[in-house]
């Protein structure tokens, strides 16, 4: 006679599978052994559930690494894009002939060489005036006016240079995006 020792793998409160242990002797397992063969299928249950958890820890780890690994590369490309397009943007900007000037409200951010020297300031000077600073007295409220107004149509006004000497200027401005903000771009 034969005998036989079943016991539930139990982890978190549900049966994950039996472990069953066979005797070629009759009445080999008793209540010793029962309590002994439970304590070891508990503990072969944890074994089981920590393994598999291991192995989805891995399995996501793995998923995050690639998605990581994809977006990284991803943010590279759009940053050389990004890097490319303001080379394209700073190379036509400091090139033209025609002053041209970014402001926010009036405010200069950004100008090209040609308009600097047009009103006799280095860069460094001019970066944070306002554009009232250069205009004549005469034509100062409808410079203002532009600014408020944010027309994109053709104003003549007089322009003041460092030196006090003023000169005409035709100008026409549009809205920009500018360092992730609505300014304006005036030529």
């Amino acid at each position: 006679k034969q005998s036989m020792l079943g016991v539930p793998l139990n982890s978190h409160g549900v049966c994950i599978g039996y472990m069953f242990m066979g005797s070629s002797r009759s009445q080999a397992y008793g209540s010793a052994e029962s309590v002994l063969a439970q304590s070891f299928a508990n503990q072969t249950a944890i074994a089981i559930y920590n393994a598999q958890l291991y192995e989805e820890i891995r399995r996501y780890s793995n998923e995050l690494e690639s998605r990581v690994l994809l977006r990284t590369a991803e943010l590279h490309s759009a940053n050389e894009e990004i890097k490319r397009s303001e080379q394209r943007y700073r190379t036509l900007f400091e090139a033209m002939f025609e002053g041209m000037c970014v402001h926010d409200k009036g405010i200069l951010l950004d100008v090209n060489p040609a308009f600097a020297q047009m009103f006799g300031y280095s860069y460094d000077e001019i970066i944070g005036m306002s554009l009232l600073d250069l205009t004549a007295e005469e034509t100062r409220e409808l410079v203002g006016e532009q600014v408020v107004v944010q027309s994109g149509l053709l104003h003549e006004a007089v322009a003041v240079r460092k030196d006090g000497s003023t000169f005409d200027v035709e100008f026409i401005a549009k809205d920009y995006t500018y360092q992730g903000r609505k300014v304006r771009v005036a030529a």
